[in-house]
């Protein structure tokens, strides 16, 4: 299908901080994570950006990718499978070498539980199964290790000759953390879904062919007209309480809302300006909020990212060495903070019938302070 780009100029400004979340997370994905390589005639001014339509040309495999990137568990299974193959033949040639018959157990029942662990993923355990690929029982993978290695192998060779689809499916599974089962990336769509996305979203946009309404005009920019049919419980946020089935005296139980175009992909954007800290089956994501201009706001979500890297710290940990730094780092343009807002978002979306949002305001006395 051949597009026809339209030549227009797209101006988005600050709003809400989830908005907010969305304009950072839209440049990170244009500019594949280095927001100082923006593309010719795509601007960022102080709260806003500016762009045409054909810088959308390719949006929805760079938007795959930086989810993916995010997500990051099919390369870290991949690694991992790959270390327990060389970790089993070392241990096999180490016996050998040694001329003994004592395997070191202890990292065989690692090797075992977390191939168990990882193979439980529905994709995957489906697709093994389809090649009659099974681990070996314990008690015999503890004798005989090199009975293990075949089946790795293999494991590998399956997760390679399907990456596609695991890719897609990695992706699915982290957005629908974020933007809940009634998400653009719907449960019922299980293959193609870059294609999906690009039909049902960068294309019109391209070509400027979403239908709008006639009467409404978006209530976010205020001045381009509402696309039709824009629900803020699908695909958009399922934590701010615009949705079906919860009592909103704003909405009436209608989740529809009037959002231009554009003004919807930036919503779709804002995984991309949060940080997650995700341990186990706790899933956290925070985002800091300020409305002074997107340099500040680049630069605190990007120290935030910094301190949240050691996975091994608790969330209150990483939030107090942040704010320590913070103020650290904005010591020298103080006269500046004080006067400026700073929230510090965290959504804990572990349980998605009662998500959680809580912030953290830094005012101006707290800066003062």
């Amino acid at each position: 299908m051949s597009i026809v780009l339209a030549t227009d100029t797209i101006t988005v400004k600050f709003s809400d901080w989830l908005f907010n979340a969305g304009i950072l997370g839209f440049v990170k994905i244009i500019t594949e994570g280095n927001i100082n390589n923006c593309p010719a005639d795509f601007k960022i001014g102080d709260n806003y950006i500016s762009f045409k339509r054909e810088h959308l040309k390719g949006f929805s495999e760079k938007y795959f990718d930086t989810a993916f990137k995010q997500y990051g568990r099919f390369d870290k299974n991949v690694k991992e499978l790959q270390d327990f193959v060389t970790d089993i033949n070392k241990m096999l040639e180490k016996i050998k070498l040694d001329d003994k018959n004592e395997f070191d157990e202890k990292k065989l029942k690692r090797i075992s539980d977390r191939y168990k662990s990882i193979t439980t993923a529905t994709l995957l355990k489906n697709k093994l199964k389809e090649n009659n690929i099974s681990p070996p029982i314990y008690n015999d993978f503890k004798k005989d290790p090199k009975l293990f290695v075949p089946i790795l192998e293999n494991t590998l060779s399956v997760l390679k000759d399907n990456s596609i689809e695991f890719y897609e499916a990695d992706v699915q599974i982290y957005l629908r953390w974020i933007y809940g089962q009634k998400s653009f990336l719907n449960n019922s769509v299980t293959k193609d879904r870059i294609e999906k996305f690009k039909k049902d979203f960068e294309e019109p946009v391209l070509s400027n062919s979403n239908k709008t309404e006639k009467k409404l005009i978006c209530l976010c920019c205020t001045k381009r007209p509402a696309k039709k049919g824009v629900n803020f419980d699908t695909g958009i946020s399922p934590f701010l309480g615009v949705n079906t089935d919860s009592i909103n005296y704003l909405w009436n139980f209608d989740p529809r809302i009037p959002l231009c175009e554009f003004c919807e992909l930036i919503y779709f954007c804002y995984f991309a300006g949060f940080t997650d800290v995700i341990k186990g089956k706790e899933r956290k994501f925070y985002f800091v909020n300020s409305d002074s201009n997107f340099d500040t706001l680049s630069k605190d979500n990007f120290l935030f990212n910094s301190t949240a890297k050691d996975k091994l710290e608790s969330a209150e940990t990483t939030i107090t060495r942040f704010i320590t730094r913070l103020v650290i780092d904005t010591e020298s343009k103080k006269g500046d903070v004080m006067y400026n807002n700073k929230s510090l978002i965290e959504l804990d979306l572990t349980n998605e019938t009662f998500p959680k949002i809580y912030s953290l305001n830094v005012t101006r006395e707290k800066s003062e302070f």
